[in-house]
């Protein structure tokens, strides 16, 4: 009989972080954003719950005090720039469309990381 496993937030985090380093060093792209990206959405709740600051909302506001110099601004454009960020990310989560979709993935998958 197995015994249950116990795994902190952060545990779980760096073991999928870990994993994603590795795929990278393998070249699966799509597997190490998949898992990178889950463990910047586990570490990124965890900074905000102690309040602080992830990189995901450091990148965003920047992108959006940019934006605003340029007077482009929109109630939704915060919300425009986390899609794009996490665009690829969330496309090979979720895409069960019948095109095949195109992207530089080991760009993508650096950025991720």
């Amino acid at each position: 009989m197995s015994r249950p496993y116990q795994l902190s937030a952060k545990k779980i985090a760096e073991t999928q972080l870990h994993a994603a380093l590795r795929l990278w060093e393998e070249r699966d792209y799509v597997s190490c954003i998949t898992l990178a990206g889950a463990a910047e959405e586990i570490l990124g709740k965890r900074l905000r719950k102690l309040g602080l600051e992830p990189s995901f909302d450091n990148i965003k506001k920047a992108v959006v005090q940019i934006a605003s110099q340029t007077g482009k601004v929109t109630p939704e454009l915060e919300k425009e720039i986390a899609t794009l960020i996490l665009q690829t990310r969330n496309e090979l989560k979720h895409y069960a469309g019948d095109d095949e979709l195109e992207f530089d993935l080991r760009a993508d998958a650096h950025e991720m990381l």
